[in-house]
């Protein structure tokens, strides 16, 4: 039987408590105290106590005598409810339920009260920002790795089934565009994968962390490599500059950008695989898709791709009305103004030291054609 050492509270003890050691058993407790006390178990009740509601309390009444033995140390707690007796389970199981129930209720009350503290803040940061700026800086405490885990949860769904291709001269390819821009890059944090998938639409999609997705039928419509580099360089911006990872934040809105903000992780962390799920309905805003366009033509300079090949696959796709077909995440802005906005960059700083990329596309459509 477990011997607890605890306050003991009864007539003929000081006011403030005798502590003693106790032992709890089938039969109940013991107080060994001056003069000691001996309580049936089926008159115990338990309480809490303690600012944290971490102290048990056994109280008993003996017609208008009343006592309590106090266990106020965890250790000591932690050996009687371990080594306690069958017969005083239903007690301590008590305590227990009564203890969670009060941490709770607790817990929410302190969640409350910062809320409450922190509204006027988050109110002031609404004023002083948009609802796009505070879930960037949101998204910024978000760690890198985050992004690559969400992305390897959305691949496979963002596929759509649609059978990716393992080899042949559209894989080569592919590859061999991405090399340059991702040795333009510099050091990147993302890790980038490369799926060439077999469909006749006309898109490309990039999701978190470097899964970029290319279909076949983009490929088919292109004349150059250059075109399908401009495109390519279009996704990559969007997983450099984590667009998907800012939508995600601000569309489960601000209670996750409070989250976020002040010191949690807003249960990101432990949700990749439900966030994933998200990204279908997400859209890139019209800024986002302007900054992959301008960032993605510094990145061609660099790779030393000529990127005039962007601004032609862009005319080409005003040309066919199929305005903003390039990204799954796009609120579709139009293409025309896309190319022209490029072709005023390309006016303003020519581009220079452009390399051919050297491949041989007539090969690429017609194998794609088979």
């Amino acid at each position: 039987m477990p011997r607890v050492d605890g306050l003991a509270f009864a007539p003929g003890l000081p006011p403030a408590g005798a502590r003693v050691a106790a032992d709890l058993d089938e039969s109940g407790l013991r107080c060994l105290s001056d003069p000691p006390l001996d309580v049936p178990l089926a008159a115990l009740r338990v309480e809490l106590s303690g600012f944290d509601q971490d102290r048990l309390q056994l109280r008993w009444q003996a017609g208008e005598q009343e006592g309590a033995f106090v266990i106020d140390d965890r250790a000591a707690l932690a050996t009687l409810l371990r080594d306690a007796p069958p017969a005083c389970g239903a007690l301590l199981a008590e305590w227990t339920r009564l203890r969670t129930r009060a941490r709770t209720r607790h817990a929410w009350t302190w969640r409350l009260l910062i809320g409450l503290l922190l509204l006027p803040v988050l109110l002031l940061l609404l004023a002083l920002f948009s609802l796009d700026r505070l879930a960037g800086l949101a998204a910024d405490r978000l760690p890198i790795t985050w992004d690559a885990k969400l992305g390897a949860a959305a691949a496979d769904s963002l596929m759509g089934g649609e059978t990716p291709l393992r080899s042949g001269p559209a894989v080569a390819a592919v590859d061999q565009i991405a090399a340059r821009l991702v040795a333009g890059l510099g050091n990147s944090p993302y890790s980038y994968k490369w799926h060439v998938l077999r469909s006749p639409t006309v898109n490309a999609m990039a999701a978190p962390g470097g899964y970029v997705m290319i279909y076949s039928g983009l490929l088919r419509e292109a004349e150059s490599p250059e075109e399908v580099a401009g495109v390519l360089a279009h996704e990559i911006q969007h997983v450099e500059r984590r667009h998907a990872v800012r939508g995600l934040v601000k569309k489960l809105g601000i209670q996750a950008i409070a989250g976020l903000l002040f010191g949690g992780d807003g249960g990101f962390a432990s949700q990749s695989g439900a966030l994933a799920a998200e990204l279908g309905g997400l859209k890139f805003d019209r800024d986002q898709e302007s900054e992959s366009d301008r960032l993605g033509v510094t990145l061609l300079r660099r790779a030393r791709i000529d990127p005039a090949g962007m601004a032609v696959f862009f005319e080409k796709l005003a040309a066919r009305g199929d305005a903003g077909a390039l990204s799954y995440l796009s609120t579709h802005p139009d293409s025309a103004a896309r190319a022209a906005a490029v072709r005023r960059l390309l006016v303003a700083e020519p581009a220079t030291g452009v390399e051919t990329l050297g491949i041989d596309w007539a090969e690429v459509r017609a194998a794609l054609s088979e």
